[in-house]
């Protein structure tokens, strides 16, 4: 390479690295061509960069790299090394590096693409061919490492869908697991409650019969059974205790009283029940039916306590029976399943509609009571159910918005969405699901 300014002096040794005067222990230039000495730094340390070359060297380098991309020629080869300074000047890379990949994860992201635009106009066919293969090179680097990228981003995210997975996992088997202990504490320490239905004699229908009675006669405050509930409806009185052995002592109690025997007729313990309906079954013999679906259901073998038409079609003997099982399980695994078979068919089972359950009276449109009953009537003045107007509802005469006769809102009486409704069914609900 030819410089503005030749370094002056014979040529140096070719280890430039360590290019010293044994003898006088005089720094010598690092130059090719050059032996001049080079002034110690007045710091005392090691010389480095351009520091290792004399001044007329130093000139010529600093020439020659404004004007020429491979200054790095005036370096000893045998060292073959970059000199590292902080200062702009010191910089001895050639400008082809700038198409050499860089060190990186991402090379193509620190190169430097001017070189591929520099001098297009004046460039020969050959040149412009190299550089378009370098160009189409990067390209194909970019493509993979981007690949490669995507590649190890579907990775990252399938490993931490997996680690949410089992997180949620562990975390859902130990709130089952605290739930179920809870469970079974709860139903081992709250036993089922159980209920008597007395039944009131006729002679002594017109005595009251309440919570005090009930208390003297079993002795609740002198250590007997304790009632919880005690409600009277139709000549029956329904008296609730907290377990069975408290039922079975007072059941005991009331029939060998003379008191008791006096005011009731029977004293019967009365089963927890839980119902369904199936539909458009046979319902002209009903223990035919309740045997039948005993033999062809193996779920529901024995379960079964009563059946109960509540709906029969005018032209055949199909309806809708009401089931009573007496396992709560048994019963939800039924109303799941959907289906029993009988006589030969399949018939579909759904729930109990608690608002066509509940009692209202069709005369008041009071809740806790029916118009007519074998032991009973209701006496009050008749209540209309469209327009709550004094007067019968098959007589009602009214157009347009109806009017509510418990709550006085703008929907029949017996509405689904009416307050008083929904309270019957939620203490309804509460009275079969306890």
């Amino acid at each position: 390479m030819v410089f503005t300014k030749a370094p002056p002096g014979p040529v140096a040794s070719q280890n430039a690295g360590s290019n010293t005067d044994s003898a006088t222990t005089v720094q010598r230039c690092a130059g090719e061509r050059c032996s001049n000495p080079v002034a110690k730094k007045v710091n005392g340390g090691k010389a480095g960069g351009l520091g290792r070359f004399c001044s007329g060297c130093q000139a010529s380098i600093s020439s020659a790299a404004s004007n020429s991309s491979q200054s790095a020629s005036l370096l000893d080869p045998s060292q073959n090394r970059k000199v590292h300074s902080k200062r702009p000047f010191d910089n001895l890379s050639p400008d082809g590096s700038l198409l050499e990949p860089k060190k990186s994860r991402i090379s193509v992201s620190v190169r430097d693409f001017s070189a591929f635009s520099k001098d297009l106009e004046t460039a020969e066919r050959c040149e412009l061919v190299s550089r378009i293969r370098q160009l189409i090179s990067i390209g194909q680097e970019c493509v993979t490492e981007s690949n490669r990228l995507a590649s190890v981003l579907r990775n990252t995210e399938d490993a931490f869908t997996a680690y949410k997975v089992a997180f949620a996992d562990e975390a859902f088997k130990s709130f089952t697991s605290k739930c179920e202990q809870v469970a079974s504490c709860c139903s081992a320490t709250r036993p089922e409650s159980s209920t008597l239905v007395v039944t009131v004699r006729e002679d002594a229908a017109e005595e009251q019969v309440d919570t005090q009675i009930i208390d003297q006669l079993l002795d609740a405050a002198d250590s007997g059974p304790v009632p919880q509930t005690v409600r009277r409806k139709e000549g029956k009185v329904f008296i609730s205790f907290s377990d069975a052995v408290q039922s079975g002592r007072a059941k005991a109690m009331m029939e060998s009283k003379p008191e008791s025997v006096r005011l009731f007729q029977t004293v019967n313990t009365q089963p927890k029940l839980y119902p369904a309906i199936i539909l458009h079954v046979d319902v002209d013999d009903l223990e035919a039916l309740k045997t039948e679906i005993a033999f062809r259901n193996p779920i529901a073998k024995n379960s079964i306590k009563k059946v109960h038409t509540i709906f029969r079609s005018q032209n055949n003997i199909t309806g809708h029976a009401k089931l009573f099982f007496g396992d709560k399980s048994i019963r939800d695994a039924v109303l799941k399943a959907g289906r029993l078979f009988a006589f030969g068919r399949r018939f579909r089972v759904v729930e109990v509609d608690l608002n066509r359950e509940v009692r209202r009276c069709y005369r008041c449109q009071a809740y806790g009571h029916i118009s007519k009953s074998a032991t009973n009537a209701c006496v009050k003045d008749e209540v209309c159910g469209f327009c709550a107007g004094s007067h019968s509802t098959k007589t009602c005469t009214r157009e347009g918005q109806p009017k509510c006769a418990n709550c006085f809102k703008a929907h029949r009486a017996g509405d689904p969405s009416c307050s008083h409704q929904t309270r019957a069914v939620n203490r309804f609900r509460a009275a079969i699901d306890q």
